[in-house]
């Protein structure tokens, strides 16, 4: 049996789910680490997040975004490397998640012309507490990757609560009026990238994206590293964990 599988992976070589690299035939699985990363499906609503043949109702939703994007979804590996990244001071985290980033958004808005890419804000105190701005660091590697220039366009100008911490209705209260643009920008007619690190119910991608509509731009692109697992088709989960099963058993 061992034969026959070596076998078959010299005539047919085996490529990680995970990094895309041929695995090499004396080893069982690949050397970058994931066992447990999982990729969001390309048939996805890009305005909320839902099945495309299932997502009429993002129109009418209060989190309807103009677009949004992600190369995963928020568990397993990835959810491990956000939260060490996020709270765990890992910033090294913020290059490989924003190469991740910067492939999907080039794969989904292939020859889109960006000006800008922007974070999303934090207030003076919250960046005091935390040490640094998560999104502000994804949205630098982004912009270095893609050749854009990234820029704070929007100011968060009162505290809010943690937005995991609140149900879906209370997140949009939460977040009124607390971000601002910048009035040292003109970014009348620009197409903006808005980085974050996780897109769970999109409620502060919506309320940034409408400061931004509201200063002029043109078009305003949310790219985040993960989304929320309810944001993926639950027919594409299954199939991913089934790939993944099969591939183990193999």
């Amino acid at each position: 049996m061992k034969f026959r599988k070596t076998l078959k992976r010299i005539f047919f070589p085996e490529k990680c789910n995970n990094c895309g690299e041929i695995i090499p035939i004396t080893q069982e699985k690949c050397s970058c680490g994931f066992s447990r990363v999982f990729r969001i499906s390309e048939n996805f609503c890009e305005h909320c997040g839902a099945e495309k043949n299932s997502c009429s109702c993002c129109f009418s939703s209060s989190a309807f975004l103009s677009h949004i994007t992600a190369p995963f979804l928020y568990t397993g590996d990835i959810k491990d490397k956000l939260l060490a990244f996020k709270f765990g001071s890992k910033l090294d985290e913020a290059v490989f998640l924003a190469q991740e980033m910067s492939h999907r958004f080039e794969a989904v808005y292939p020859g889109v012309a960006i000006d800008y890419v922007c974070p999303v804000p934090m207030t003076q105190e919250e960046f005091l507490n935390r040490g640094f701005n998560q999104s502000s660091l994804l949205a630098e590697n982004v912009a270095a990757i893609l050749d854009v220039q990234k820029v704070e366009l929007l100011l968060k100008i009162r505290n809010t609560s943690r937005q995991h911490t609140l149900a879906q209705k209370e997140r949009l209260v939460n977040l009124k009026k607390a971000f601002i643009a910048d009035e040292k920008f003109d970014i009348t007619g620009k197409n903006i990238i808005l980085c974050d690190d996780i897109k769970t119910t999109g409620s502060t991608l919506k309320e940034c994206s409408d400061v931004l509509f509201a200063a002029g731009a043109n078009d305003v692109y949310c790219l985040c590293a993960a989304a929320a697992d309810y944001f993926v088709p639950i027919e594409e989960r299954i199939r991913t964990a089934r790939r993944t099963k099969n591939k183990r058993s193999v």
